[in-house]
Parts: structure tokens; sequence; C-alpha cells
């Protein structure tokens, strides 16, 4: 659909649900305002600082099977739920364009973006432009890496900055969301420590990730990704490409320690090359989904490190 006529018939959606919104108002249904976190990892990371404060009403736009959501259609459902919301809590970096082509100024939405102020990595040519919704694909809106999510450093900076959001909206318990934010960020930060000491041990920090969602992980952590399988996740390199990929990991100083494929995807790809390169594959979750529930996110990326640390601990070939 034309971003012009998509923008219109988005507008025309927020006023009906606006105008909704007013009737049932009127008829004793009053609309629960609350705050929307965006994907999984914005909702558990918002959850542990709400802790038992009953201050604010959360939900998940997004459900959280649904991943990273590039190619996301907003639906009506959707709309409604915007529409009662007195802040959204986004990742921000350009992974929420869905959001950002019509409903934050149909709707006048108060947004938290969560990538203000990170350090962000810029993406390579042929990783930008947006993908149309419905078709599939994976090239990202910004300019930027957008999975900031994944690294548990970045996700403290996130943190903190859910905290400033909500002390602002709810003054009544601004002290309790700045206390558990900082209980949050201190607790992400230290297992951030983890991961770079961990990492200063291992002989060989080259790995290949199923696609870019580790970039951040990586660099925080001190590795180095020096391939990706898949650039639009769910499909395999034509044969050319992955032969010159085998060729890369299996000779010379690309060498990687290990394959890393993530459990929102297959991991055949992953598999197959590890076979063919004779490289170890393993598995590693960037908790694009997983259980909604406090202290979710750390436990996955605590498991993380530990995969980590058996899949590069040990002294490979790639030195």
């Amino acid at each position: 659909m034309p971003k012009q006529k998509r923008s219109l018939t988005l507008a025309a959606a927020a006023a009906a649900v606006l105008l909704a919104g007013g009737l049932a108002a009127g008829c004793g249904q009053e609309a629960q305002p609350g705050v929307v976190a965006t994907t999984l990892p914005v909702y558990v990371l918002a959850l542990g600082v709400l802790g038992d404060t009953k201050g604010e009403a959360l939900s998940m736009l997004l459900p959280a099977g649904k991943g990273c959501p590039h190619d996301y259609e907003i639906s009506p459902g959707d709309m409604e739920k915007l529409a009662r919301a007195r802040l959204v809590l986004a990742n921000g970096a350009g992974l929420e364009e869905f959001l950002l082509a019509g409903p934050v100024e149909a709707l006048k939405l108060r947004v938290a973006d969560l990538s203000e102020g990170l350090k962000l990595i810029p993406l390579a040519p042929e990783e930008k432009g947006a993908a149309e919704p419905g078709k599939g694909g994976h090239v990202h809106a910004g300019e930027a890496n957008p999975h900031t999510f994944a690294s548990p450093r970045n996700a403290a900076k996130m943190t903190e900055k859910i905290g400033q959001a909500l002390a602002g909206l709810d003054p009544a318990n601004a002290e309790r969301y700045r206390r558990n934010a900082a209980a949050q960020a201190e607790a992400l930060n230290a297992l951030a420590d983890e991961f770079a000491a961990a990492a200063k041990g291992f002989p060989n920090r080259k790995i290949v990730t199923t696609h870019d969602v580790f970039d951040y992980l990586a660099r925080d952590a001190g590795l180095e990704v020096v391939a990706v399988i898949e650039r639009e996740p769910g499909q395999s390199p034509g044969l050319g490409a992955f032969g010159d990929l085998v060729k890369k990991l299996r000779d010379g100083p690309s060498r990687p320690a290990a394959i890393f494929w993530e459990p929102q995807y297959s991991a055949k790809p992953a598999e197959l090359l590890g076979k063919e390169a004779g490289v170890p594959v393993y598995g590693l979750d960037p908790f694009a989904t997983g259980k909604a529930e406090p202290g979710a996110y750390l436990a996955v990326m605590r498991q993380n490190l530990e995969t980590l640390k058996r899949a590069l601990g040990a002294k490979s070939d790639g030195g």
C-alpha cells in the first residue's frame, strides 16, 4: 500500500477508535489507560521497573511469540490499545517502523524511545530500507542496527530510561520506579561485565550468527562477528554464496570458534554450514521471543553467557 494512502487509512482508523472510545466511556465502559510496551524485551524490562507498584497498568503490543517486528502490519486491535495508552515504551532505532509510520501522529502518542542515548551500530548499505508490510524481508527502516535489546549493557540503559519515563508519568510512585530501575540496571550491568570478563579468556573470539541480531552483544562482550548466514532470516544464501561462506570459515584468518543459531529460526542452515566448514554449532537466544514474566530477560542472557563459555572457552583452531 502506498505510504500516503496508508497514512490516510491509519488516520481514519485512529478517528474511529477514538470515537468508539468516547462512546464506550459515555455508556459507563471507561477505557483503562496505561502503558504499552511494543515488544517482549521492552515489556519484560518494564515489568522489572514496575515491580509491585500498582500505579500503572502495563500491556504488550506484539504477541510474545512474534519476534522482531520488521515486517509487522498494525491491526485495528493494536490501534485500539494504543488509543488508550498514556505512554508507549518503544525499543526505537527503527525496530517499530509500523508504529512510526502513522499511529504516533494519528493518535498523538506519548512515546519513550529507549534507543536514545545508546551508541548505535550503523547498518551496511544492503541492510537499509523499510520492509514492505506483509511481504517479509529483513531490511531495516533506519540507519542503525535496531537489535539494541540483545545486549545486557544496552538493556541496562533502556531500563534506566523506562524508570525515567514512568516516573514522569506517575509522580506519586516516581521514587519506587527509579529504585526498581536502578536495581535492575545494576544486575544487567553486572551480567554485562561477566560477558566481557569471560570473553577476555576465550582463545578465539570470532563467531558466526544467523543474522545481525547479536551485533551489540558481540561489541559489548568483545566478540567479533565474522559472518552472518542469512541477510534475511528464513532465506538461506544461494549455493554460490554458501560455498564462498564455507571456504571463508574453513580456511584462513576468519575461521570462527563457533556458529550460533537462534531459536526464533530454523537451526538447519547453521548446522549445514557447521558440518561443511568443520565448525561447532550452538544455540544462542536474543530474547526476541520467550516468557513474558519478570526476570525472564536476565535468565535467558545468563544462559547465553554459559553457552558462550562452553562454545568459546575451549581452545579452537581459529587461534
